[in-house]
């Protein structure tokens, strides 16, 4: 069995559920940085500029990314089980969907933690995302204060 297990900085509760829910599968750590484009308009309002992450920013990301994943993948050696680690800078839902086609995923793993209408408005949910287009069957976790 293959499981892509989606992980962000708070990760914990979720690795440790996988690693009890799926012994022995092969696992792939996965985790996807999203850096938004800066949309200025002009002083004329008759359009936008838009401006993309810097090379910096882009560091920092792939630097977080790489650390959700290094820490999951230390989790998932403690219980036993081995794991491959893939980042990506992205969108995190489609990332993530893509990469579950891309490695033909049985099962997509990823965190819900519970969050207002305003905050799901401006910033809306990687795993409604992710239940709506994978092409595999989905588990979310809930984390800790959910």
């Amino acid at each position: 069995m293959r499981v892509l297990l989606a992980v962000d900085l708070d990760h914990e509760a979720v690795t440790a559920t996988t690693a009890r829910l799926f012994p022995h599968a092969e696992f792939v750590v996965f985790s996807a940085v999203e850096l938004p484009t800066v949309v200025v308009p002009d002083t004329l309002m008759t359009g936008a500029a838009a401006f993309p992450p810097s090379a910096e920013q882009l560091e920092i990301a792939e630097s977080a990314a790489d650390d959700a994943t290094t820490s999951a993948r230390l989790e998932l050696a403690r219980a036993g089980e081995r794991a491959e680690v893939v980042t990506a800078v992205g969108n995190a839902g489609v990332a993530i969907c893509e990469e579950a086609t891309d490695i033909g995923a049985d099962v997509v793993v990823v965190g819900h933690t519970d969050r207002g209408w305003f905050s799901r408005l401006v910033d809306p949910s990687v795993s409604a995302y992710v239940l709506k287009h994978a092409p595999c069957p989905v588990l979310v976790v809930r984390t800790e204060g959910d």
